[in-house]
């Protein structure tokens, strides 16, 4: 008996299949029924690498983080689900660290690597410009007490260990410390007085930047005109550079020391990434015709979110 390649309404046996196949579609699940545990992992372009190096390049193509973030960890801390003695068996199970090995500061005071690596993860040694320092320094009185996440006990500690009675004079003293360790003579200006130097004070900051003239040191005018000049030429064969050496990201970096595309490649990579979904994501824009650029470019200039960057995080969106 025959098997009819056709039905009576003329629809092939193929066809009939592939229609029944998308009906069924309908109610069966898309994946078969698993023997075995199936996982995917989504570092499998990093194979080669061990799992803390793939996730620390992960996260600098893609701004991905693949552990908690480090507020999370020292909040962890302060409950005591993470104890000192774990974080000292980390970091002296790890031979690069040299641990153990004693940092000699005079034939008095000495400490081991291990205690600066622990006060790294404890507390958040972050940087600052210099626009910030200035502020801590006036509106935080940086110079004259201790932050506050110190602990009673480690403050009476270092004020018992330096001698000093009260917290603004040992700070006071660690801060000039620091600018002689660092050959750092003076505190830097603050951006407001830059805009009225006196004669000595401009004539000290041309001899700190450029090669040291000799000048009258009654001629304010001399001064200023030496900057300028040494200004406007920086400033000629930096945008001469632009485009041919470096990028528009290169100078802002050069000029703010921040990196623009490092804050919004992860976005990027998101909204591209929706771009290109086949049709799976729920939302496109408007512009998605017109191409990726142009796409992301009428996005950015609706996006209010940077309206709300610096605000508290109980204020941001």
């Amino acid at each position: 008996m025959s098997m009819a390649t056709s039905s009576p309404d003329g629809t092939s046996l193929g066809e009939r299949l592939r229609a029944a196949i998308a009906h069924f579609e309908h109610l069966l699940p898309g994946q078969a029924p698993l023997k075995d545990f199936v996982h995917h992992n989504t570092l499998h372009g990093y194979q080669q690498d061990s799992f803390p190096v793939a996730l620390q390049k992960v996260r600098a193509r893609t701004g991905q983080q693949g552990y908690l973030p480090v507020e999370r960890f020292r909040a962890l801390y302060q409950q005591g689900r993470i104890t000192k003695e774990d974080l000292l068996q980390v970091i002296n199970a790890d031979p690069d660290l040299e641990s153990g090995e004693s940092i000699d500061i005079d034939n008095h005071l000495s400490f081991y690597k291990r205690e600066v690596y622990l006060c790294g993860l404890l507390y958040p040694f972050q940087r600052v410009t210099h626009s910030q320092l200035f502020w801590n320094m006036e509106e935080r009185s940086a110079l004259k007490r201790f932050q506050d996440d110190l602990p009673e006990e480690k403050r009476q500690q270092l004020l018992a260990k330096s001698g000093f009675k009260a917290e603004s004079t040992l700070l006071e003293d660690l801060w000039s410390a620091c600018l002689q360790v660092l050959g750092l003579n003076s505190q830097p200006l603050h951006p407001e007085e830059l805009l009225d130097l006196s004669p000595n004070q401009a004539e000290s900051l041309f001899n700190a930047y450029f090669e040291p003239v000799d000048v009258d040191n009654n001629s304010e005018l001399q001064v200023d005109e030496h900057l300028r000049q040494e200004v406007e030429s920086l400033l000629e064969t930096m945008l001469h550079r632009l485009g041919k050496e470096i990028t528009l990201r290169g100078l802002l970096h050069m000029w703010s020391g921040k990196d623009i595309l490092k804050e919004i490649r992860p976005l990027l990579i998101r909204q591209l990434g929706n771009h290109l979904d086949l049709g799976v994501a729920a939302w496109h824009s408007d512009e998605r015709a017109k191409g990726f650029y142009s796409c992301w470019r009428q996005s950015a200039k609706r996006d209010l979110i940077w309206l709300f960057e610096d605000l508290p995080d109980q204020l941001s969106l």
